[in-house]
């Protein structure tokens, strides 16, 4: 019997979106390893799983609300099984201190739930037909201009990489 991965992700714009299904098809090409990809408002429950993969875009310095929820929700089932997490973001990308307590912040709450087998940051894409007035206002603000900054080859490869990481393969 193959081994299950869930890769559950919370998006508000679709670049998390896109990113978790990257990820389930790296996981994929193992061969040895089945992986269902779906939103956290989906997920039912854990049960039949040997494996998680939880990924949240970033908004306003934090994780989205349903992907703390869900790991609130389902806190004693992410520290039975082996969970890897992820983080879709714009800011904090670079090794400066500054940026490196930002981006610990972004999951110091999703830490104190569970100790993740790995964390990765992955840079994501503005898309302002993607957010609301509010949003597009701030990213005015800033003068943030539509890009995407994804480096798929990494997102693939750290997929690949999951099933051996999760201990599965």
């Amino acid at each position: 019997m193959r081994a299950r991965i869930l890769v559950a992700y919370a998006s508000k714009s679709g670049t998390a979106v896109e990113v978790a299904h990257a990820i389930g098809e790296a996981i994929l090409q193992n061969g040895a390893v089945q992986a269902d990809v779906m939103n956290v408002r989906r997920v039912d429950s854990l049960k039949g799983y040997n494996g998680v993969v939880l990924g949240s875009a970033i908004r306003m310095g934090s994780w989205l609300p349903e992907a703390l929820a869900f790991a609130r929700g389902n806190r004693e089932a992410l520290n039975a099984l082996p969970t890897a997490i992820f983080t879709v973001h714009l800011l904090n990308t670079d090794d400066t201190p500054e940026c490196q307590a930002a981006r610990a912040a972004y999951i110091a709450p999703v830490l104190a739930l569970f100790a993740p087998v790995d964390v990765r940051f992955f840079t994501g894409r503005m898309d302002h037909e993607q957010l609301g007035v509010f949003e597009r206002l701030v990213a005015g603000m800033v003068k943030a201009g539509d890009s995407d900054q994804r480096h798929w080859q990494a997102i693939r490869d750290w997929g690949a990489g999951l099933p051996a990481t999760l201990r599965l393969a």
